[in-house]
């Protein structure tokens, strides 16, 4: 396959799901990282935007160290005190009796990492409590 842009191999396969229909795009690793750095705006992310994690070429143990800090990085306190996963949601963010109960919600808002979905089932998240095991020793 060809890179849409220029015509060298393909070697990044990229999914855009902004709009009402996915939009597939097949770009070879210039043209990628030039793809991805020009369409870094937006709203603001949990973390760093994964276009500048993708644009720099990573060790399989960096990128999942990368993914591990990101999942963590949901229910863990920011320098406010607050956890992403609980939003807006203040008697979970601020009341002592509350705010050091951790749910693992059955998916995330992508900008926020607000959880949504059912919270009384763990599920995959449930493996998050592994990964905060493993990389936090």
């Amino acid at each position: 396959m060809k890179c849409q842009q220029c015509e060298k191999p393909a070697t990044f396969h990229i999914t855009e799901l902004t709009g009402p229909q996915p939009q597939e795009l097949h770009l070879c690793e210039s043209c990628a990282k030039t793809y991805l750095l020009q369409n870094e705006g937006g709203p603001p992310a949990v973390a760093p935007t994964l276009a500048n994690v993708l644009a720099k070429q990573l060790k399989l143990g960096q990128a999942a160290e990368e993914l591990a800090n990101r999942m963590i990085g949901i229910f863990t306190r920011d320098a406010s005190g607050r956890r992403p996963v609980y939003g807006e949601r203040v008697k979970f963010q601020e009341d002592p009796h509350w705010r050091d109960l951790i749910l693992f919600h059955e998916y995330f808002h992508a900008e926020t990492g607000e959880g949504l979905g059912a919270s009384h089932q763990t599920g995959w998240t449930g493996l998050v409590a592994t990964l905060i095991d493993e990389w936090r020793r």
